[in-house]
């Protein structure tokens, strides 16, 4: 995409290119461009709100980690990451992995000075309209990021000047809600539902509706959260948005029929080394291990034949064959003993070439990543991936939607959306009264495996005292006479305090700037 690529650089180097009959002190500073020019055409202005789009987070370099291994999903190879942080709880105000706090305010800042100047630009009032829509989002998107993490945070929507009061206090978390979702209706407004050609990747109005149907589910709004997850499902469909397949393309195929938003970089750029990172380690491929999938997520997977979890007695599962006839979910995002990829097969028994702790970066678990990965990066050390990173697709908006429906207590309307779903990744469908609560949540952590979301969820859902303090376990596989042996292990403990771990703390840094600025319970 390649508007969206071209960030403020090219636009400081064009306003600040003078003529050579001008004396050196006449020149404008080369270190800065004032407001006048970023805002003197819409072309300009453009640029500007591509540079907004440009701090969107990339869930494939979070710090040498993804964010799910800090959740029971899964296990960084690499011990010094900060992910590690999260699984031991000792994390603190003065350092917490990815608190996001400093550079959301910066995209908000910039979201503010766009809302300062755009209505002093002329030209295509059209373009200017739908500029105003986009950065909407942006700033909406930007709070949401705050929302999730801490709560309250004050709520800035103006440029502050030194005549301001910079000591601001922390809005109520529903004041927060209510902001976001006065932008995202501004933007609802003003926004396309879809784009083509060079503007795929920028917000949409069906982006603007799934960001508001997944803040109000956050929220606990229940209803009106089910009102504008089906309205962004009716839209996304009037406008060709589809379910996309097989599943692992979703994450392949760049600028398919479900992402509805996500994180672009030109093509020569790359979009993050998940192949290096995540690769098994030994044979040919490469790779570093990072992130490696637990048995506590395996297990959420399943029976392909049956429909059923693995605990059903009656599923057909078999522990001494745990791989077979699995949900295809399963082996479309992780490799497993006997996985064939890059025309090899992935060995994790003991002794095996891929083995777990056969190295300082094998995996820790038995398991590697899968998800995300391109069999056709043959040397991740030369080439790095190519795959944007999916802030938004479809799939979330139906669970997003199903999920609201259980909560209203309206189980047939909320499983004809899973099971569409289901019915994509090749799985039988679920009865009514198939999908208790307990399902429902084993069957989002499946479909959004990895993708950022089990982190927040069990955290939305006040159950992260439980997932997030029970050990996280590996799969040993030993050869005996020939006859593999399956033995599950715990890897390690894990801890999460109630009492605080639901939000993040407030930095440190920044109550010492601000003193109004109130900690989270607990810190």
């Amino acid at each position: 995409m390649k508007k969206l690529s071209l960030y403020i650089i090219p636009l400081i180097a064009m306003l600040t290119t003078v003529s050579c009959g001008k004396e050196i002190l006449d020149k404008a500073p080369l270190d800065a461009v004032s407001d006048k020019d970023v805002f003197a055409t819409p072309e300009n202005t453009t640029l500007f709100v591509n540079s907004i789009y440009a701090g969107l987070p990339n869930g494939f370099e979070r710090g040498w980690y993804m964010f799910e291994s800090g959740s029971g999903d899964a296990e960084n190879s690499y011990a010094w990451t900060a992910s590690h942080m999260f699984n031991r709880g000792d994390y603190d105000p003065t350092n917490t992995p990815n608190s996001d706090w400093s550079s959301s305010y910066r995209q908000i800042t910039n979201c503010n000075v766009f809302f300062a100047n755009i209505d002093n630009v002329t030209g295509d009032d059209a373009l200017i309209t739908r500029l105003k829509g986009e950065v909407h989002f942006l700033r909406a998107f930007y709070y949401f990021e705050l929302y999730k993490r801490f709560g309250g945070v004050p709520l800035i929507s103006t440029v502050l000047t030194l005549e301001d009061d910079f000591l601001q206090d922390r809005a109520s978390a529903d004041e927060v809600v209510d902001f976001i979702l006065g932008d995202l209706d501004k933007a609802a407004e003003n926004l396309p539902a879809k784009y083509s050609g060079n503007d795929i990747g920028r917000a949409s109005r069906v982006a603007a509706l799934s960001l508001k149907g997944r803040t109000l589910l956050y929220a606990g709004k229940n209803q009106e959260s089910a009102t504008a997850s089906k309205l962004a499902i009716d839209e996304a469909i009037a406008a060709g948005y589809d379910l996309h397949a097989p599943y692992d393309k979703i994450f392949l195929d760049n600028n398919n029929s479900e992402i509805i938003f996500d994180k672009q970089l030109l093509a020569k750029n790359c979009s993050g080394y998940q192949d290096l990172f995540n690769a098994p380690v030994g044979g040919s491929y490469g790779g570093w291990g990072g992130t490696c999938p637990t048995q506590n997520l395996v297990d959420a997977y399943d029976m392909k034949t049956s429909g059923k979890p693995i605990t059903d007695p009656a599923s057909g599962y078999n522990p001494q064959n745990p791989f077979a006839d699995r949900d295809p979910r399963f082996d479309y995002s992780i490799l497993h003993n006997g996985s064939t990829w890059k025309a090899a097969i992935i060995d994790t028994k003991e002794n095996g070439v891929n083995k777990p702790n056969g190295n300082g970066d094998a995996t820790k678990t038995g398991y590697y990543l899968r998800k995300f990965m391109d069999e056709s990066v043959l040397d991740p050390n030369a080439v790095c991936g190519k795959a944007h990173w999916i802030l938004i697709r479809l799939a979330e908006v139906y669970l997003n939607y199903a999920e609201a429906q259980l909560k209203l207590n309206n189980p047939e309307e909320a499983v004809i959306w899973v099971n569409k779903l289901r019915e994509r990744a090749e799985m039988p469908a679920l009865q009514t009264s198939d999908l208790t609560w307990d399902r429902y949540m084993k069957e989002r952590r499946v479909e959004l495996a990895f993708e950022e979301h089990r982190f927040w969820d069990v955290r939305r859902w006040k159950v992260a005292e439980v997932t997030e303090n029970e050990a996280v376990w590996g799969m040993k596989i030993e050869e005996i006479a020939g006859v593999l042996k399956y033995t599950p292990y715990k890897w390690e403990d894990r801890f999460f305090d109630p009492s605080k771990h639901y939000l993040f703390p407030i930095p440190q840094s920044e109550r010492d700037k601000n003193p109004n600025l109130s900690q989270n319970p607990g810190w």
